[in-house]
């Protein structure tokens, strides 16, 4: 048991030596033997439980404690190494870690031959990209790596064109350019490079990239290209140079642009025509006799108070604005000291114009969706662009990145790598241009035989001095034996499926979400029925550019039961962030189909008003507007002031209706709402002209004083033809004495209580 002991001892030693130098994989296996021998010892001594084998365990602590002793400063010694190795491994980490481990993660048995070895075909392809990469190093130096043949997930060395997938998907919302990009930009999570100065080293395939939802700024373009392809445009991968908020896809600086909605769905076209009458109607009435408006009589001293007060506000904006323009001094700083200006690796889509009925060429970047222009100051240069079919190189030199032509087809502005995914008169052009009686070309690899596909570079200024090399005529490219094609893509057909696509959005904080600061606003876009309350957009608007006063919440749902579809909420300024904070005023908008017919409604804290689909409600209500009255105390509850609805289209020609309640009292409570509503103040009714009823007959407006001691009824009826007075009637409103002619002229006495007296004008008097 004492030799036994000591054995264990040393590898208890040897196993905390190991534990240092091994790997993690290493130390956890050396950690789990560990723990499974002091287990074993712990069994053998409960069960022995003799004298003899507690002092051999006692040994053997006391030898392990020496052996620690005297291993303590080996330990520390080779924990210093393993922290230089651990900086050096650190130093020369590859330039995507996020990529790295979703590769990591992969089975290549679980996908198709072509993703973990190469054809024939291609190998010979990559052989050629070698000898093409080798002649542009030798003969340019100075110029950045080109990328040619990067490693795909399962690192095997591809092609780049061969990475582009041309596919056209079954969805209708990815066919156009803007569409297109959009979605790209909100399903694939966008991870900038982790090494801003260098090319990536990988490249995985699209449909790895829509797998996992996420990408740099090459993996997104490739996508963006591969699905442009194939709904029919040119487009064209770029690698080249941006600055640095567009490699960050940064827009925290640029405005909100493209949000903008109407806060009235679907009343807001009604709500513009009855507006442009009322315009048109103005204009007509205007006329050269109209009498003009008094003079507007101002207080000296009411307009020095103002002045005051609106200096004071001032003041406290300015005070409240402060840090937030420190903030934005701050950033404006940093972005002019951004040290790698204008050396920012970065790639983006170009569509050339031609197909699609595109006009001019423009950029699309992926990592955000937007569409500009090619001179756009953001891109600082173009190394390269490719798609499925070559790979050209810029030979231009221009100051500018917006003076670049994009006519690839010109052999002097552009070296293309294969000559067979150009057309037979392109050429015949290019080789007509590089023929000996004429100037030199001005790239140095245009010198070459096509016959084979090999090329190479002529010997020309700056070039490796070889021999004089010339081109063969078109003829003998058109007789010649073989002309390096380019092999079909190993990327599988590009597939999102339905359900996937419906979510449209990549993962973010648990549910599939897209967050974008803007510039004094944030938007955040929601899976379409991934959440309970229906949102599918939320914007938010600040009063700074620090995003800390917020001002405005705009809210869109779908698929609600209520039929809301946007809500938007106000907060009066200089209030900071305070989610329990109740909103200032509040808008929202509903879909036809409630059964209340509800369209609009307008929460304030001095009342609420309700727009209705008229056409939908048993009555036409149009709009009705709730005054409230508030006590001197505000944490006491409102209470109603005055409600007005119109109509349009009612049964009695009812067109307004006006109930006036009982003020409250100062330092009181506000009575019951139902009581107030049973016991109004006074009520007003305004009808419409009936042409079947004698003007003097038909009532106009109606009024109930039901406040006054005794109640009282006031009449007013329509203006006869040619009249300029109208008849009107007064009288007590409920037991007041004497016989009076209702609004018709019968001899009913007016025994009718307010709420009773619109059907009792229907049914007996009108």
């Amino acid at each position: 048991e004492r030799v036994e002991g000591e054995r264990r001892g040393e590898e208890n030693v040897e196993g905390e030596v190991s534990q240092v130098q091994a790997p993690e994989e290493e130390t956890m296996n050396s950690t789990m033997e560990l723990s499974q021998v002091v287990e074993e010892t712990d069994k053998e001594e409960m069960d022995g439980g003799g004298q003899d084998r507690s002092n051999s365990l006692g040994q053997e602590e006391a030898q392990n404690e020496e052996a620690d002793e005297g291993g303590g400063d080996r330990d520390e010694e080779e924990f210093d190494v393993e922290a230089e190795e651990k900086a050096e491994e650190e130093a020369e980490r590859p330039s995507e870690p996020p990529k790295i481990l979703r590769m990591q993660t992969i089975q290549p048995e679980d996908l198709s031959a072509s993703y973990s070895a190469n054809s024939n075909e291609e190998l010979l392809v990559l052989e050629y990209v070698e000898n093409f990469r080798r002649q542009f190093v030798q003969l340019y130096p100075h110029r950045k790596e080109l990328l040619l043949s990067p490693r795909n997930e399962c690192g095997v060395e591809k092609f780049i064109c061969t990475t582009v997938r041309p596919t056209k998907m079954e969805y209708n919302e990815i066919y156009d350019l803007e569409s297109c990009a959009l979605f790209v930009s909100e399903h694939i999570k966008y991870e900038h490079l982790w090494d801003p100065l260098t090319l990536p080293k990988y490249i995985p395939s699209p449909t790895s990239v829509l797998r996992w939802q996420a990408g740099d700024c090459f993996d997104m373009s490739i996508v963006l290209a591969s699905l442009l392809i194939g709904v029919g445009y040119d487009a064209y991968v770029v690698i080249g140079f941006a600055e640095k908020r567009i490699c960050l896809a940064d827009e925290a600086h640029e405005p909100l642009v493209g949000h903008s909605r109407s806060r009235t769905s679907q009343g807001s076209s009604r709500s513009k025509k009855a507006q442009i009458k009322v315009f048109s109607d103005d204009a007509k009435e205007e006329s050269v006799y109209s009498v003009k408006q008094r003079p507007v009589l101002d207080s000296t001293f009411v307009m020095t108070r103002d002045k005051f007060d609106r200096l004071d506000q001032e003041l406290t904006k300015k005070e409240q604005e402060a840090p937030a323009m420190l903030i934005e001094e701050e950033e404006q700083s940093v972005q002019e000291e951004d040290e790698y200006e204008g050396q920012r690796v970065h790639a983006w889509v170009l569509v050339r114009a031609g197909k699609r009925e595109m006009v001019d060429n423009v950029f699309v970047e992926a990592s955000t969706g937007k569409v500009v222009p090619t001179n756009h100051p953001g891109y600082k240069g173009i190394e390269a662009v490719f798609n499925h079919q070559n790979y050209w190189v810029d030979m231009q030199r221009v100051d500018e990145p917006k003076d670049i032509s994009f006519a690839l087809e010109d052999f002097n502005k552009w070296e293309f790598l294969f000559i067979s995914s150009m057309s037979k008169d392109q050429r015949r052009n290019s080789i007509e241009d590089a023929r000996p009686n004429r100037s030199p070309p001005s790239s140095p690899l245009e010198g070459k035989r096509v016959g084979t596909g090999n090329r190479r570079p002529a010997g020309q200024e700056g070039g490796a001095g070889q021999d004089d090399q010339r081109v063969e005529g078109p003829e003998e490219v058109a007789e010649g034996e073989h002309i390096l094609d380019l092999p079909p893509s190993w990327v599988d057909k590009l597939f999102i499926d339905r359900e996937i696509f419906l979510r449209r959005y990549a993962e973010e904080s648990g549910e599939p979400k897209r967050t974008k600061d803007y510039k004094k606003s944030r938007v955040e876009h929601f899976a379409e029925n991934s959440r309970r309350d229906g949102m599918t957009e939320m914007i938010t608007l600040y009063s700074d550019l620090a995003r800390t006063n917020m001002t405005e919440i705009q809210e869109y749902f779908a698929n609600r039961k209520d039929k809301l579809v946007s809500r938007f909420r106000y907060f009066r300024t200089g209030k900071r962030i305070d989610s329990n904070r109740k909103e200032h005023m509040i808008f929202e908008n509903f879909d036809p189909g409630r059964p209340d017919a509800l369209m609009k409604l307008v929460e304030k804290p001095e009342g609420r008003e309700f727009t209705f689909y008229h056409k939908a409600t048993l009555d036409g209500m149009v709009n009705r507007t709730e005054s409230f009255t508030r006590n001197r105390d505000p944490a006491k509850p409102v209470a109603l002031h005055k409600v007005i609805e119109t109509f349009e289209g009612h049964q009695n020609r009812l067109t307004y209706r006006s109930i006036t309640f009982e003020p409250i009292e100062p330092n009181t409570d506000a009575p019951p709402m139902k009581q107030q509503i049973d016991h109004p103040r006074k009520m007003t009714e305004k009808f419409e002209r009936n042409p079947e009823v004698p003007a003097d007959k038909d009532i106009a407006k109606r009024t109930f004083f039901t406040g006054s001691r005794p109640p009282r009824i006031h009449l007013i009826f329509h203006y006869g033809p040619g009249r300029i007075t109208s008849v009107s009637w007064a009288g007590p409103g409920r037991g007041g004495g004497g016989r009076g002619a209702c609004e018709t002229g019968c001899s009913r006495r007016g025994r009718t209580s307010p709420r009773r007296t619109l059907a009792a004008t229907s049914s007996r008097c009108r």
